[in-house]
């Protein structure tokens, strides 16, 4: 009901819920903050523009705004027609902001038997964890894909899933967005890299997960 002269309202609307303060972010969210912390500055970039650059839908980046701005880690300014994104924080000042709403990125592993193993898959877990540090990697080797590649390579018969790992030849981390885009040829990114080890019991791990993170290149 529009009753203007009353200066009454009552007509129905459905307008997006607001992310909560403190709540986790989305992969796709998480997955644009590191970019612009390890790939390409995104501050001053209209949205159109980012969502071009990382390949997600203007539906992601407007969620992903929203929620960056319920968390305090960016603010929206239109200087002209396009909104563009303006950090509270760069670098490791970010990074150490965003911690509290960051999730690793693996959604489940797989004990695995992948004879071709390669692109796109990249290394993860300990074995990225051994290429940058001096840790050991374990005898079963650990790769990442997104989930719609895993599937995918499931159903063509290029990974058979084995019942543990006595069978196997590899563990395959399923993660909830693409490490291609944040990796580069040698192993997954060094955030989530971490993200994906930072609650191992193995103090040895803990130790290395310190000594990546202080070789990270911020952007």
């Amino acid at each position: 009901m529009f009753l203007p002269a009353m200066m009454v309202d009552l007509r129905e609307r459905f307008s997006a819920p607001t992310p909560a303060a403190g709540k986790k972010l989305t992969p796709a969210t998480q997955c644009i903050l590191f970019y612009h912390l390890l790939q390409e500055p995104l501050a001053g970039i209209p949205l159109k523009e980012i969502a071009e650059k990382v390949g997600y839908s203007a539906m992601n980046i407007s969620r992903a705004k929203d929620e960056l701005e319920a968390a305090g880690l960016w603010q929206v300014k239109r200087p002209g027609r396009s909104a563009i994104l303006d950090f509270s924080e760069n670098g490791h000042d970010l990074w150490v902001k965003s911690s509290p709403v960051l999730s690793s990125p693996v959604r489940k592993s797989h004990w695995v038997q992948w004879n071709d193993t390669g692109y796109p898959a990249l290394p993860s877990g300990l074995t990225a964890l051994s290429q940058n540090t001096m840790i050991t990697d374990d005898r079963i080797p650990t790769y990442a894909l997104p989930q719609d590649t895993f599937r995918m390579h499931l159903e063509n018969g290029l990974i058979r899933s084995c019942p543990g790992p006595s069978e196997a030849n590899l563990q395959l981390e399923v993660w909830s967005y693409n490490p291609l885009l944040l990796g580069n040829d040698l192993s997954v990114d060094p955030l989530s890299l971490f993200l994906s080890l930072r609650d191992t019991a193995d103090e040895r791990v803990q130790q290395q997960l310190e000594t990546l993170m202080m070789e990270v290149c911020w952007k």
